[in-house]
């Protein structure tokens, strides 16, 4: 059995809207999402995505101002060596993440 605040927990993170189950962690989401990753960090339901040539990257975070922060560095500074500039904020509560 869970324990309160286990079941608290896990009710803050939605059913996955890529395929239904409920994950235990935002990351789980973001990595059913985006199987094809190069890699995924963080835990948070805000998610700084860049979809560049060498693969997808994502920086979760707690906020959505924190992930805002991430894509103007990111913009600012580029992702990489092929960067096309192709950065994103996604919401995962509210996005299928197709992106």
């Amino acid at each position: 059995m869970h324990s309160t605040a286990q079941q608290t927990k896990c009710l803050k993170i939605p059913r996955c809207l890529r395929c239904g189950r409920q994950h235990r962690s935002w990351l789980g989401i973001a990595k059913c999402r985006w199987p094809r990753n190069e890699w995924i960090v963080g835990d948070g339901q805000y998610v700084s995505l860049s979809l560049c040539p060498r693969g997808l990257t994502a920086m979760l975070h707690e906020t959505q101002d924190d992930a805002q922060t991430s894509i103007c560095i990111i913009d600012r500074t580029a992702c990489g060596g092929q960067c096309i500039r192709m950065h994103y904020l996604i919401d995962l509560a509210r996005s299928r993440g197709e992106a």
